[in-house]
């Protein structure tokens, strides 16, 4: 979906005011679109805290020691796209609910959590290595992951984004997912307002403090 007015409007008051816009989208599992077809040869699969501490050292990548402890204790799970001992991308998903304080468009601001119900999990973390770029790979890696996330009893993918990351915005949108909303956070001196979009009860957004 491409940016509109009002988010135009959004991100140019943005920089005259700490303001952080995200776009929120969703995505039933079930109705997964396959992405356009590309000629790159690759292996997706979950992996281990040991085994991409290993690949990201190949890419020259640096992981947070504290996201792979995570991994390691099954908080989150990490699937990659691989092609022989060379990383290509990543993405990270929990299916545990998310503190604020780890969904923040940067220090200054306290950030928004989402409360998930049985079911649904949340995307928070993408990356494709910049040799990789450019060729749908985003969307093919979070199109091969739904398949193993629908054997585990997920039936719902979330996921935030800042609206002005267009390329994540197309990657994801290419295989289904929808935008149900825009949470907005104000920080102005000490205070911080907010406007959250409601969903349902399987995806509750939180203000931070």
């Amino acid at each position: 979906m491409p940016v509109t007015m009002t988010e135009r409007v959004m991100w140019l008051v943005s920089h005259l005011l700490t303001l952080d816009v995200t776009r929120v989208y969703r995505l039933c599992i079930a109705n997964v679109q396959a992405p356009p077809p590309a000629n790159l040869s690759c292996q997706f699969a979950f992996v281990s805290a040991a085994e991409l501490g290993r690949l990201c050292g190949n890419a020259d990548l640096e992981v947070d020691p504290k996201l792979l402890g995570m991994l390691e204790s099954g908080k989150v799970i990490c699937f990659a796209a691989t092609r022989g001992d060379d990383l290509m991308g990543y993405v990270w998903f929990t299916e545990n609910d998310v503190d604020p304080q780890h969904n923040t468009g940067g220090p200054q601001f306290k950030g928004i959590g989402l409360k998930l119900g049985a079911g649904v999990c949340y995307l928070f973390k993408a990356l494709i290595v910049p040799g990789f770029r450019g060729q749908s790979l985003m969307s093919r890696m979070i199109h091969a992951a739904c398949e193993t996330l629908s054997r585990r009893g997920l039936d719902e993918i979330v996921t935030t984004t800042d609206v002005g990351n267009q390329a994540f915005q197309t990657s994801v949108e290419r295989i289904g997912f929808v935008m149900v909303g825009r949470a907005v956070e104000l920080a102005v001196f000490q205070s911080h307002l907010y406007w959250l979009p409601r969903l349902d009860e399987r995806v509750t957004l939180q203000q931070g403090g």
